[in-house]
């Protein structure tokens, strides 16, 4: 069964309509609690000029992480692999369905079926999501190893990869007196395209470099190939 029916709301028009008013109307709400009551900020917008279908990959070090971004892709609605129990079930599955979020299969044997899906999205021009570390660092400096599936579905659907570091910063300005906790800063590094026409080592070769791309990036405080705020 395809992934995107795995939700039996995803069957129904009105749902599909309901998702993009209820995106369109939740992200800039999103964009005033994460941006300007809390003071994060996107950088390096430009490097996602001229870029259709992509697979985007982040340091995942925060709850809020996703919807800042969600933010910096907008009015793209990105697609979010989730974990199952966040989306199968009607509360909170509805809402995350709503925002992008997909299930991701609990049976091994489902998988294959889960990244042809993905490459669907992909081929439909849109932008697939991963934190590619697997689990959240709360607040995290250093990036964790890599698991392979974001590095796969590139290497099968022969997208670009673009990579993006969620760094934090001491409150600066009107937020000194708001925050006592960091703020979150997004970089968006350049795009990296495809390596080899061999799907396995594409994946290992782009692996490697977007580790290590993100690596020089949070060191050098986020920077990602230049800059603009948001």
């Amino acid at each position: 069964m395809l992934l995107k029916f795995r939700n039996k709301y995803y069957r129904y028009r009105w749902f599909r309509l309901a998702s993009r008013v209820f995106y369109t109307a939740a992200i800039p709400v999103l964009f005033v609690w994460v941006c300007v009551f809390n003071g994060g900020r996107v950088t390096g917008a430009q490097n996602m000029k001229g870029l259709k279908s992509a697979v985007t990959i982040c340091n995942h070090v925060h709850t809020m992480d996703s919807a800042l971004v969600a933010v910096a892709f907008y009015p793209r609605k990105l697609v979010f692999p989730t974990m199952p129990e966040k989306v199968d079930y009607l509360f909170p599955g509805i809402f995350m369905s709503l925002l992008g979020c997909i299930s991701v299969p609990r049976a091994r044997n489902e998988t294959n079926s889960f990244f042809e899906e993905l490459e669907t999205f992909l081929t439909e021009g849109r932008v697939v999501h991963f934190f590619p570390e697997g689990f959240i660092s709360h607040y995290g400096s250093e990036l964790q190893e890599f698991k392979r599936g974001a590095f796969h579905l590139a290497a099968r659907a022969h997208v670009p990869i673009l990579p993006i570091t969620i760094s934090f910063h001491k409150p600066c300005g009107f937020y000194r007196f708001l925050r006592r906790k960091p703020v979150m800063y997004l970089t968006i590094g350049e795009p990296m395209r495809p390596a080899s026409e061999d799907t396995r080592e594409d994946e290992q070769i782009r692996m490697k470099s977007a580790y290590e791309q993100m690596v020089w990036m949070l060191q050098n405080d986020g920077q990602g190939g230049g800059s603009r705020a948001v």
